[in-house]
């Protein structure tokens, strides 16, 4: 006898989509329900029920009448489901049934361990997040993350095609957070951003596909967000989404900005307002999109690896990888394969599993993985293998990372070389005075911010033209280094300058910059930074130790 399901948001895009494959399927007795009559009896006649998930004592009804297997919950947004989120989830499980949903609320899928104890006492399974946050997402980082000693980055980007449908309960999603703070874990801290903050660009590539090209992403907030730090130890986790038309993702972000300058609440009440508007528009662009995870982390070798899962589904299925997942589980769970209580939807299946799964709607993936090499690491080549390991350890960062110590500086010898200490920005003298570094670095660049008994001056490396050289930065002017290996140490002679990298410094104006970085008799990592100006002399001097701050 065939398990009954019922699927709650069966008239929504996503409950549409999952309704019609388990019926196709022919294995389950699928009920229908909504809201909207109309809609449920002209899809599933058959099987439609009238049903408000809020109404909870129709809901028992409803179950104490069908006696489920499951309980779908694809209606959503969940970031809007009250004061009592978990209202239906409990009413499902008391009454003995399974319970799924496809959540990417962070607090939501976050807590539904507090109805553990109840699942575990019914013997049934509850998994919030079965979709592409955090189901999907976690599997792939379970198994890009295999032999990576440490974790850097955990990126993941969804970015949809114009053309393909899209439901309202979506559209609220993204304005409930569109504009609203959150906690980003980057870095090693936990630093404030707000929803559609920092786009970026996104290309897909995977063999036979069309490639997506040049997705326009924002940050949002979604489990992974609270959920990866701690799962996989990792630095920083971010998570984007976009639009592909550039007109709606710039949009949008316009309209956030009102929200994060408090101009306006939220955009929420503007939700009909903008899906009306986006389905004005579903005729430009593509049907074609997808969904990508990077993961940058150490082999135990010490090289730093990147390894980037890219997936896309073309003629309008990309709204149906979120349910995927659901439909797996409940395979999982017909089979008996499921341990009863209730939890975040991590992990559960391997990814050649849930990628055989994604193939049936005609979604391909593909995998690459690539050696990143640093700024100094590529200048350098060979030489870099001689420096002592402190040295190489901080030149090895592709993330941002903290160090700390302490530095004696001695500042401009005349009037004119303390002017250009000014303009630059480098310290006054002082002795003995804590030093901090962060350095945010990445294959492109590294950005140094050096902060003297708190105050900050900022430099930006990148890779010179030839070899062993490096550009460094420091406000309009561009300086140009040889960076030399000698005895253990690294020297930072400075043999060309540039103001604001077009116009040549003549040689006689060339600052000389006697810089070295070092490893003292303690291991510690040492740097002592001569800078001077022939006509001026000295600019400045600043000497001192640094280790790594583990935050």
């Amino acid at each position: 006898m065939p398990h009954t399901i019922l699927i709650v948001g069966a008239t929504g895009l996503f409950g549409g989509h999952c309704a019609r494959a388990l019926i196709a399927d022919g294995g389950y007795d699928v009920i229908c329900a909504g809201r909207n009559r109309v809609v449920l009896e002209r899809e599933f006649s058959s099987r439609a029920f009238v049903l408000d998930r809020n109404d909870l004592a129709a809901v028992r009804a409803a179950l104490l009448s069908f006696k489920p297997f499951a309980v779908l919950d694809l209606a959503g947004p969940f970031q809007l489901y009250g004061d009592e989120p978990y209202a239906f989830a409990r009413a499902v499980i008391e009454a003995g049934a399974h319970y799924i949903d496809i959540a990417d609320a962070p607090v939501f899928v976050g807590g539904i361990s507090a109805l553990d104890a109840l699942a575990k006492a019914s013997n049934v399974t509850a998994l919030s997040g079965a979709s592409s946050t955090p189901a999907i997402s976690s599997i792939v980082v379970d198994h890009l993350a295999k032999g990576l000693s440490e974790i850097q980055t955990i990126e993941t980007a969804i970015v949809p095609g114009n053309r393909t449908p899209r439901g309202l309960s979506v559209m609220k999603a993204i304005l409930s957070q569109a504009g609203q703070p959150f906690a980003l874990w980057r870095n090693g801290r936990a630093d404030m951003v707000h929803g559609w903050d920092e786009t970026t660009r996104v290309t897909l590539k995977v063999t036979g596909m069309p490639e997506v090209s040049n997705r326009r992403a924002a940050l949002v907030n979604t489990p992974d967000v609270a959920l990866f730090p701690h799962r996989y130890g990792a630095k920083s986790v971010l998570f984007r989404a976009g639009l592909e038309l550039g007109l709606f993702h710039n949009a949008l972000g316009l309209a956030s900005k009102l929200v994060k300058y408090r101009l306006l609440k939220s955009l929420l009440p503007f939700s009909n307002l903008f899906y009306h508007a986006a389905n004005l528009g579903i005729g430009f662009g593509s049907n074609v999109g997808g969904m990508q995870v990077r993961v940058l982390g150490t082999a135990n070798d010490g090289r730093a690896i990147e390894r980037t899962w890219d997936l896309i589904a073309a003629d309008g299925n990309g709204p149906k990888i979120p349910t995927q997942p659901v439909i797996l589980a409940l395979r999982h769970l017909a089979a008996g394969k499921m341990q009863s209580g209730a939890r975040q939807a991590l992990g559960l299946f391997p990814l050649a599993e849930m990628e055989a799964q994604l193939a049936t709607i005609d979604a391909k993936t593909e995998i690459r993985e690539r050696e990143v090499r640093t700024v100094f690491q590529r200048a350098l080549r060979d030489d870099f293998n001689a420096l002592p390991e402190p040295i190489r350890a901080l030149h090895s960062c592709l993330s941002v990372t903290k160090f700390a110590g302490q530095a004696d500086v001695d500042g401009g010898a005349t009037f004119v070389a303390k002017v250009i200490a000014r303009v630059v920005g480098f310290p006054k003298t002082q002795k003995a005075i804590p030093v901090e570094v962060n350095l945010n670095a990445n294959e492109a660049q590294e950005i140094w911010v050096r902060i003297f008994d708190g105050k900050p001056f900022r430099s930006v490396l990148r890779q010179g033209s030839d070899l062993g050289e490096v550009i460094e930065r420091f406000a309009a002017l561009h300086f140009t280094i040889a960076l030399k290996v000698q005895d253990g140490r690294l020297l930072y002679p400075a043999i060309g300058a540039k103001l604001f990298g077009i116009l040549p410094i003549p040689k006689f104006l060339l600052p000389v910059s006697e810089t070295s970085e070092f490893v003292d008799d303690q291991g510690r990592f040492n740097f002592d930074v001569d800078i001077s100006l022939a006509p001026f002399g000295q600019v400045v001097r600043y000497r001192g130790w640094l280790k790594h701050v583990i935050v």
